[in-house]
């Protein structure tokens, strides 16, 4: 079975737009751990997670590292919405 082309205009550029939408709600209630995202929406692969999802959503600025610098290679690091992130969960 063939994948038809994925369409770009999405804010996800990489992963399905609901499930990066899903992951901007579940920031919007307060920071989240990465485990806890996944566990969440059902993704057992942390590498595919966020290769598809923190990754591309992190450096668009939906989200960020809660403590910045310092906590980005920490593995209890959590992640929480910025105001582009937030504009598209009230939208």
């Amino acid at each position: 079975m063939m994948r038809s082309s994925r369409k770009q205009d999405g804010f996800s550029k990489k992963g399905s737009d609901k499930v990066a939408y899903d992951i901007l709600k579940r920031l919007a209630d307060g920071p989240r751990r990465p485990a806890e995202l996944r566990a969440a929406l059902g993704i057992a692969s942390a590498n595919f997670f966020a290769d598809r999802y923190l990754t591309p959503l992190a450096k668009s600025g939906y989200f960020a590292v809660a403590g910045g610098e310092k906590n980005r290679y920490l593995s209890g690091k959590q992640y929480w919405i910025l105001r582009k992130g937030k504009a598209v969960v009230r939208a």
